[in-house]
């Protein structure tokens, strides 16, 4: 039958609402699927209901439990159920012809310890003559260190990650404005204020403008970048509302061929990597896990030289 289904914390007298969902895609007769974050220890009640009150009927509840490698640590996007604001700022890089007007939607984040940030997830918007993120080339993730460096560059002074198509995952269930995508990453980052975009790589002239969607739960204020001007606004100017940004991450960086986690792979974890060498069976020196440390784990190690952050 056609269902809804809700996921509250509280008490019955107190709810407070979690994540909910209506007509689930690919799910028959407008059933419901619910897909969300939850936490260890705590207490959840669930609603199924009918869409009206003339709906009813019978079926089967499956609960799966995934056990994520991350948490969300800076959320602007929500529970999926609280409409966000109407609203998107522009963030495209746009063809040669164009390019006066390549522009960021920058947001500020706090981390409090090192951290290693596993995935990103934003709202893409569109307009003047946009069909879709399917007509979008790529898309580019920065860091910066201050708002000024975007006004300088739109690539992030702290990292630039290019991303395909096809590491970029739209979420089918999304039901709000735009479209919800996720894209996973590895990105170490020390503690410090930083700040965040995600450009589109769009054609103006086939596809029109692209933007990010406004978000919730901010402090109200961000940023846009557009170094060359072409806006009329100066390189950078404020905004008073918040972008629609998520960041996943766990504690503490993960760098590959760093055997003293000293946050840099240099000579004392290649001189701790050659006493390991030859067969050795759950070493850390073994990068590739094949128990034996050799050429590979030697390239590996090589190919990560440097500071992890």
């Amino acid at each position: 039958y056609d269902s809804n289904i809700a996921l509250y914390t509280g008490s019955c007298e107190r709810l407070e609402l979690v994540g909910c969902n209506d007509d689930a895609d690919g799910c028959p007769d407008f059933s419901s699927e619910l897909v969300t974050q939850v936490i260890e220890g705590q207490t959840y009640l669930i609603e199924i209901g009918g869409w009206s009150a003339a709906e009813a009927g019978s079926g089967t509840f499956t609960i799966t439990l995934d056990m994520p490698e991350s948490e969300a640590f800076f959320d602007q996007i929500g529970n999926g159920c609280d409409e966000l604001p109407s609203d998107a700022s522009a963030s495209q890089y746009f063809e040669a012809d164009f390019v006066i007007y390549d522009t960021a939607a920058l947001e500020s984040f706090t981390i409090t310890s090192p951290m290693t940030i596993n995935a990103v997830e934003t709202v893409i918007r569109g307009w003047n003559g946009y069909s879709g993120i399917d007509a979008i080339q790529w898309y580019e993730i920065n860091i910066y260190s201050s708002v000024s460096q975007a006004g300088v560059s739109l690539m992030g002074d702290v990292v630039s990650v290019f991303v395909p198509t096809s590491d970029v995952v739209a979420d089918e269930n999304w039901n709000n404005f735009g479209n919800l995508i996720t894209i996973e990453t590895e990105i170490a980052l020390d503690t410090g204020t930083y700040y965040i975009s995600v450009i589109p790589r769009n054609n103006y002239s086939d596809n029109g403008q692209t933007g990010i969607q406004h978000g919730i739960n901010g402090d109200g204020s961000s940023y846009q970048a557009n170094p060359n001007g072409g806006f009329g606004n100066g390189d950078i100017w404020s905004i008073s509302n918040d972008f629609a940004y998520r960041l996943y991450g766990q504690d503490g960086i993960s760098c590959t061929g760093d055997l003293n986690e000293d946050l840099e792979v240099g000579v004392d974890d290649l001189l701790e990597l050659i006493a390991s060498w030859g067969n050795c069976p759950g070493c850390e020196s073994d990068l590739n896990g094949d128990g034996e440390v050799g050429v590979d784990d030697l390239l590996e190690l090589i190919a990560n030289w440097g500071s992890c952050l």
